[in-house]
C-alpha cells in the first residue's frame, strides 16, 4: 500500500513533463518550423537577387560602349520633323547623280515618341545607271533612315 502514493507521484510527475513538453516545447518547435520556411524563402530570395545583381554588373559594364552607341544614334536622328531639309537633300541627290525627273510625296510626319518619322514616296526617272546612282549615292549621315519599299519599272 504504500506503493500507491509513489505511484500517484511518479503520474503527477509524468504529466507535469508531457505538459511542459506539450506548454513550452512545442510552441517553440512550431516556431523554430516557421523560421525554417522563412530562412528557405530568403535563401531562393537570395540566388533571385544574386543572378539580378550579376546582370546588372554585366549591363554596368556595357554601359559606357552603349551610351556611345546611343550618343551616335541621337546624332542621326533630329529632334524634330525636318521636311524641308530632306526635299532640299533628295534634291540635291537627284541633281548630282543626273534623274531627269523626281518628284517627292511626303507624308504626314508622325512622332513615335522622342522620333519623328516622315514617310516619303520618291519617283524617279531617268536612265539605268542615273537611278542606281541616286540610289547609291552618299547621302550625309545627319539623319537616320530606313527603305521601306521599293518598286524599279522600266
Amino acid at each position: 500500500m504504500n506503493r500507491k502514493p509513489a505511484i500517484i507521484a511518479g503520474l503527477v510527475g509524468l504529466v507535469l513533463i508531457l505538459g511542459m513538453v506539450v506548454g513550452l516545447i512545442s510552441p517553440k518547435a512550431s516556431q523554430v518550423g516557421k523560421k525554417q520556411k522563412e530562412v528557405q524563402t530568403a535563401q531562393q530570395q537570395e540566388g533571385t537577387l544574386r543572378t539580378q545583381l550579376e546582370q546588372l554588373q554585366a549591363a554596368a559594364k556595357d554601359a559606357p560602349k552603349d551610351r556611345r552607341r546611343l550618343a551616335a544614334l541621337q546624332r542621326q536622328v533630329p529632334p524634330t520633323a525636318d521636311l524641308p531639309g530632306i526635299i532640299r537633300l533628295l534634291n540635291n541627290t537627284a541633281d548630282r547623280s543626273g534623274v531627269d525627273f523626281m518628284t517627292v510625296a511626303p507624308g504626314t510626319p508622325a512622332s513615335g515618341g522622342p522620333v519623328s518619322m516622315i514617310p516619303v514616296q520618291i519617283t524617279i526617272q531617268g536612265g539605268f545607271f542615273a537611278v542606281d546612282q541616286h540610289k547609291r549615292f552618299p547621302r550625309p549621315q545627319s539623319h537616320a533612315r530606313r527603305l521601306g519599299h521599293a518598286h524599279v519599272a522600266p
